[in-house]
């Protein structure tokens, strides 16, 4: 089984340390500064052991120079300015360097999983992934306005099968025991971390038509519940790799 993780929007490092202590090595990629400098800090040790790598850019669509919201609630911060890091709370304006993901996995090589959260900036990033590049065998992104065009965008690399995963504490599946994927770690959730993946969800997985007829129902209940006042939270969708184990 691959041995590696890609946690892009690594924020404090709380995911990255369960992909640690489930026996994964991980590459965490971080675009604000100041995270990316306490995630070499914090994981100082797993770093000179070989264990953690961190990418401290931006993933884009090509390398460049980006401007980017630094919002007070580091979760909400972002290359995307109409959204939750400009318009809530303090935020502040840098600039930060990007790379296309293309060439990070092409630096890094085969994952078992990539999850990516970066707050309505993963289109930019998951389209240069393709065919002919190692792909993660499972695949997850936070759900925002473009989320139809990403699952579909997914199917024609090659992911087949489709999860919507409510994210939140409350919410987050409970780890296997025995684990499916890695071995089992002895840690629980906040709600900063996306949870389980692959093989330790316990959703089903939908192919392409049935996770498209699911999105409609599941969007048209969410307008009801959001009419009667209700909140609806958020969603990542994970995506698996045809012939994944």
């Amino acid at each position: 089984m691959r041995d590696l993780i890609f946690d892009i929007g690594a924020n404090n490092g709380d995911d990255t340390a369960f992909y640690l202590k489930k026996g994964f090595r991980v590459v965490a990629i971080e675009a604000d500064p100041a995270l990316a400098q306490k995630l070499y800090d914090r994981f100082a040790d797993d770093i000179a052991a070989g264990n953690v790598v961190v990418e401290g850019v931006g993933v884009s669509d090509k390398v460049s120079s980006l401007e980017f919201y630094v919002n007070s609630h580091s979760e909400w911060s972002s290359f995307v300015k109409q959204g939750k890091a400009t318009q809530e709370n303090e935020f502040e304006i840098i600039r930060v360097p990007t790379m296309p993901l293309s060439t990070l996995v092409q630096r890094h090589g085969a994952s078992r999983y990539l999850k990516i959260d970066i707050e309505g900036f993963e289109k930019a990033g998951l389209s240069t992934l393709t065919k002919d590049l190692p792909l993660p065998q499972y695949l997850s992104f936070e759900v925002n306005l473009d989320r139809n065009d990403l699952i579909s965008m997914m199917s024609e690399i090659g992911y087949d099968a489709f999860q919507l995963v409510r994210q939140g504490k409350p919410f987050l599946t409970a780890q296997p025991n025995p684990a499916r994927e890695g071995d089992f770690a002895d840690i629980e959730f906040n709600s900063s971390m996306s949870g389980c993946f692959g093989r330790e969800l316990e959703g089903e997985w939908l192919d392409l038509e049935a996770m498209t007829a699911f999105l409609e129902t599941f969007d048209a209940e969410a307008a009801e519940a959001i009419a009667r006042g209700e909140r609806r939270g958020w969603h990542d969708v994970h995506c698996r790799l045809q012939g994944a184990d």
